[in-house]
C-alpha cells in the first residue's frame, strides 16, 4: 500500500492500481508507448510526502525531459522522466513526485 491523499497528480495508490497497463509519453511531437511497472512510496516528513513510479519502454532510450503522460484511467499530466536502466532495447524510466499536504485532499 502506498498511502493516501489527493494531489494534482494521481496518488501512489492510483498508480499502483494501474501496474501492468500502458500509457504514452509525448515530447517534441513524438509519442512512445510505456508500461507502468512500479509505484514506490517514499518518505513523509512534515508537510511533504513523496513517491515514485517506474515505467518501461522499448526502442532507443528517451532523453531525460518533461513529457506529456497520457493514461486511459489516470488522465493526462506533465511529468519529468529520467532513464534509470537499460537492458538491450528495453529502458526503465522513473518519475518522482513530491507533494505538500496543501495539494492533498
Amino acid at each position: 500500500m502506498c498511502g493516501d491523499g489527493m494531489s494534482v497528480y494521481p496518488t501512489c495508490d492510483e498508480f499502483a492500481e494501474q501496474l501492468g497497463t500502458r500509457c504514452s509519453a509525448t515530447f517534441g511531437g513524438e509519442s512512445v508507448e510505456l508500461e507502468l511497472v512500479a509505484a514506490i512510496e517514499g518518505t513523509r516528513s512534515g508537510g511533504y510526502s513523496s513517491y515514485s513510479v517506474e515505467l518501461v519502454g522499448s526502442g532507443a532510450p528517451l532523453p531525460q525531459a518533461t513529457y506529456t503522460f497520457a493514461h486511459e484511467v489516470l488522465g493526462t499530466h506533465e511529468i519529468f522522466l529520467v532513464p534509470i536502466a537499460s537492458d538491450g532495447d528495453v529502458t526503465r524510466y522513473q518519475a518522482v513526485f513530491n507533494v505538500t499536504k496543501e495539494s492533498e485532499g
